[in-house]
This record gives structure tokens, C-alpha cells and sequence, in this order.
């Protein structure tokens, strides 16, 4: 199977931006990229399986960009960690990683095509969702932090801390790494453990 990377991450919600300003004061200078985007999630099965199949396109600067990712289940403790495949999809891709662990063509032309060959295997769409995303980079703890709005969820404003890592080993550090971070700033009383897909999945489908 593709190796795909670690993904470990955690997220606070805040009732709007300027209340995560203030208890992040770096944040507003961090913020340096910002996109639209919308996304598509695929196969409930899977997702009730505690995997995440998924189409995204993102407009940035009136450039528009589409990626396939899939995730494995949840590992982690305090952090969301997750094994990722991610690939841009946007003008074909000739040896899709996603395709190798679904079992499906390799080539794909296009987000169409993408689409038609995950109904073939079974993978229907069954919730989407769209938003904006502000990206940063936190130097001193080497941590990628994304500032996101979506209406959709229960909490429509969250700040995603995230590290990457190549093994297990890499993703228990990363995981400390950021829990050490969350108790510097005192974030305890605005972390949650579900993921945004998972709140998405609870209001579109509020009896489970």
C-alpha cells in the first residue's frame, strides 16, 4: 500500500476570529495564504469505518485546484492521527496512490473522471461541505496552522495545529510536540477531539 504521511493534529474552536487573536496573539501575524474551497466526502461505509474519502477543489487567487485524498483510521490520543494520501488531480495524475489502495485504475484525467471511477468501485458521494482557509506557519514549534470557517458546522470558526511525520515514533513526538504547545497556550478550555468531517457527518445526519 502507499505510504502516504502521519498526519497529527488538534483543533480549537472560538466564536470568531478575534477571539482566537486573543488567546493566540501570533496568529494574526501568522495568517499569510488564503483560499475557498469546497469539498466532497465518499462512501459512508468507509467513513463509518472511521476512514475519509474525499474530493476538494480549492480557489486561490482565481487559480482552481482539484485533489483526491484518502484517510486511514484515527490513532491518536490527544491528537487526530492519521496516515494521509493526498495528490493533485486537477490536470490528470498517471499513478494515483489513492486508486492503489482503493483498487481502482492508476491514470485518472481529470476531477470527472475521478468522480466516475469511485461510483464505479462503490464510493458514492453522500455529504459535501465549502468554506475558506487562512494558512500559516508557527516558526518555533514548527507547526502548520490553518484558520477555518465553515457555516456548516457546530463550531463555524476552528484553528487547526498540525505536524507531519514519516513513522509511528515521529507522529508520538509530533503528538507531545503539540500537546506541549496546547498547555503553553492554555488551550484546554477550546480543544475538541471530534474532526470537522465528523461534526459535518452529525449535523447532515443528525440521527447517526
Amino acid at each position: 500500500m502507499a505510504a502516504g504521511v502521519l498526519e497529527v493534529e488538534f483543533r480549537c474552536h472560538f466564536d470568531n476570529p478575534e477571539a482566537a487573536y486573543k488567546v493566540l496573539p501570533f496568529l494574526r501575524g501568522c495568517l499569510k495564504k488564503e483560499a475557498a474551497w469546497k469539498g466532497v466526502l465518499y462512501g459512508m461505509d468507509l467513513f463509518k469505518a472511521g476512514k475519509v474519502l474525499r474530493t476538494g477543489r480549492v480557489i486561490d487567487n482565481g487559480k482552481t485546484n482539484d485533489y483526491l485524498t484518502w484517510k486511514g483510521p484515527d490513532t491518536g490520543r490527544f491528537c487526530n492521527i492519521r496516515r494521509e494520501i493526498g495528490e493533485e488531480i486537477t490536470r490528470g495524475i498517471n499513478d494515483s496512490a489513492v486508486m492503489q489502495v482503493l483498487g481502482g485504475k492508476p491514470g485518472l484525467e481529470n476531477l470527472e473522471d475521478t468522480v466516475g471511477e469511485l461510483a464505479r468501485l462503490g464510493y458514492r458521494p453522500f455529504m459535501s461541505w465549502e468554506g475558506t482557509d487562512a494558512h500559516g506557519h508557527y516558526q518555533p514549534g514548527d507547526i502548520q496552522i490553518k484558520l477555518m470557517f465553515c457555516r456548516a458546522l457546530k463550531w463555524p470558526w476552528i484553528v487547526e495545529f498540525e505536524k507531519t511525520a514519516a513513522d509511528e515514533a515521529g507522529a508520538v513526538q509530533c503528538e507531545n510536540d503539540l500537546y506541549e504547545f496546547s498547555r503553553e497556550f492554555k488551550l484546554s478550555g477550546h480543544i475538541f477531539k471530534e474532526e470537522p468531517t465528523q461534526l459535518l457527518y452529525e449535523k447532515t445526519f443528525p440521527k447517526g
